[in-house]
């Protein structure tokens, strides 16, 4: 019990490293440099919740970019940008963002896309994760994931190996000791 405890916990955790990325979790790790210097590429942003009437100019915000624009700008699924400007439109409050290392985001960004604003970040912690979502990090995932519930299962699998064996067996051992 304690070994599929233990396997479940490093799968919950994996998951939840994937997830970061995507902007379920409310801290990220920073992809990028359009935030330099005031936010690094691999540190770990935490995301506070904050509604669309308190976001005012100058304030870093988090939001997710909708597929639309993501495939058309070739931008990641979350953004930390400065806003630069607050409007008010018939739809509602909307933002222009840019990043401090970068110019000017060719989109305006909605209320409803708005996840928080920047908390805090801590310095490297970002770096694991940015990994865990690249290529290699999947891999290395997948590999460590079935190595780590072989490790767990090994003794398992050995009498399991051995109960098969004795069953093939079992016939030619019978006839081996009656002819002794």
């Amino acid at each position: 019990m304690k070994r599929a405890f233990a396997l479940i916990i490093t799968i919950i955790a994996c998951v939840a490293a994937f997830l970061t990325i995507r902007g379920v979790m409310p801290f990220m790790p920073v992809f990028g440099t359009s935030m330099e210097p005031v936010l690094h590429a691999g540190n770990m942003i935490v995301v506070k919740s904050m509604l669309p009437e308190e976001v005012k100019e100058g304030d870093i915000i988090v939001y997710n970019v909708p597929p639309a624009i993501q495939d058309y700008y070739n931008y990641p699924p979350v953004v930390a940008h400065r806003v630069i400007e607050v409007r008010d439109t018939d739809y509602g409050i909307a933002w222009r963002t840019a990043g401090d290392n970068a110019g000017e985001d060719p989109f305006t960004v909605r209320a409803n896309d708005l996840r928080g604003t920047v908390n805090y970040q801590i310095p490297y912690l970002g770096f694991p994760l940015l990994f865990l979502q690249s290529k290699q990090g999947m891999i290395f995932i997948v590999s460590a994931l079935l190595l780590f519930a072989f490790y767990l299962y090994a003794g398992d699998l050995g009498r399991g190996g051995q109960k098969v064996h004795r069953g093939v067996f079992a016939p030619m051992i019978e006839e081996s000791q009656r002819s002794s």
